[in-house]
């Protein structure tokens, strides 16, 4: 094999290994699920804390993958947390271990894909819990997700912006435009998400993009009354396939709109 082919071939082969085991780490590892077990256990029991405080420190300065760790955390408290003690430990750990926000939200994003809907509802409460931000008019903070949004251009997390606009459709727009509709005028955006429900359903659904669309339909999904036929019918020539699945499931919930 010739030398530049043979690079070639490692840089392939390594490419190859690290998209699989990211992929593997989105399931349930034995080993690392009984380190975690072992340390749920003690930190769910008044009388071990102190142990498992000091359990998770080594645990954390065995696995340097501070993403997969987390990650092996979420599952295990679906999975592995069998007791009431050790659902206590797993929250324990969700909460002390040494993660910032960005590397909890990519830990998280798998499992908002995740078919089994329990898993789901833990990785949507985790968001909640990093979002959540009262000094904010609409009381969730984005910045993290804008962050990891922009980290991946051309590979836009749809199920992370689904959950934006579901979460808080409002802060979602100004959010989604800050990050892939940079030229056009924030303020505007601003101002227009902040005026009236129906002015501002109507001004975004007159604008081209996908995401002032997915603001259209996110906000008819919580107030049913937005819905018109005329509205349906723009919404129905956007390509985007967010915005096509959450149009096609609130047109099965209020056929006659």
């Amino acid at each position: 094999m010739r030398p530049k082919s043979q690079l070639f071939y490692s840089l392939f082969v390594a490419v190859i290994c690290f998209c699989w085991c990211k992929a593997m780490a989105t399931s349930p590892d034995p080993e690392i699920q009984a380190e975690i077990d072992r340390v749920a256990v003690k930190l769910g029991q008044a009388s071990t804390q102190q142990d498992g405080l000091l359990a998770l420190a080594q645990l954390e300065q065995s696995h340097g993958d501070k993403e997969v760790l987390f990650q092996q955390v979420v599952l295990y408290m679906r999975f592995g947390a069998k007791s009431e003690e050790r659902g206590y430990g797993a929250m324990g750990m969700l909460s002390k271990l040494n993660v910032d926000r960005t590397t909890k939200i990519n830990a998280i994003l798998p499992q908002l894909d995740a078919s089994d809907a329990e898993l789901r509802n833990i990785a949507v409460q985790l968001l909640r819990s990093i979002d959540k931000d009262k000094a904010r008019a609409e009381g969730v903070n984005f910045d993290a997700y804008e962050q990891v949004l922009r980290e991946n251009p051309r590979n836009q997390p749809m199920a992370l912006i689904s959950y934006m606009y579901d979460r808080d459709p409002q802060a979602a727009v100004k959010s989604i435009a800050r990050v892939y509709a940079p030229d056009v005028a924030q303020s505007e955006v601003v101002a227009k998400a902040s005026i009236g429900a129906k002015e501002s359903v109507d001004y975004f659904a007159a604008r081209s993009e996908w995401w002032a669309h997915l603001y259209v339909v996110a906000m008819m999904e919580k107030n049913p009354s937005l819905q018109t036929p005329e509205l349906v019918k723009k919404l129905e020539e956007e390509n985007n396939p967010l915005v096509r699945e959450k149009l096609s499931v609130l047109k099965e919930k209020h056929p006659n709109k």
